[in-house]
């Protein structure tokens, strides 16, 4: 029984490895591909949160994957990669 939980707990922080990884991807490349967020410190101040909810998402990945589904208002990418739906500057 000991080894079994101490597997599943591997697989559930595995997991929540793999999608913070997937999450720090998302916001790096969302700012860095988007020509108004180039700016030096909003670069640095996204990668800092990136790192950051890494580390939340990867022990919470679970009851935050939880209430994405029972909300269901958006998509399920947006989830995974928060990044991509980054918008910087204003829209005129």
């Amino acid at each position: 029984m000991k080894l079994f939980l101490i597997r599943l707990v591997r697989i559930y922080f595995g997991l929540g490895a793999v999608f913070a990884g997937l999450g720090i991807l998302g916001l790096v490349w969302g700012v860095a591909t988007q020509a108004d967020c180039r700016d030096f410190g909003l670069v640095v101040g996204v990668t800092v949160y990136a790192v950051f909810s890494a580390v939340v998402r990867t022990l919470l990945w679970l009851p935050s994957l939880m209430h994405w589904w029972m909300a269901g208002a958006e998509p399920f990418l947006q989830w995974l990669l928060p990044g991509l739906f980054i918008a910087c500057g204003t829209s005129s």
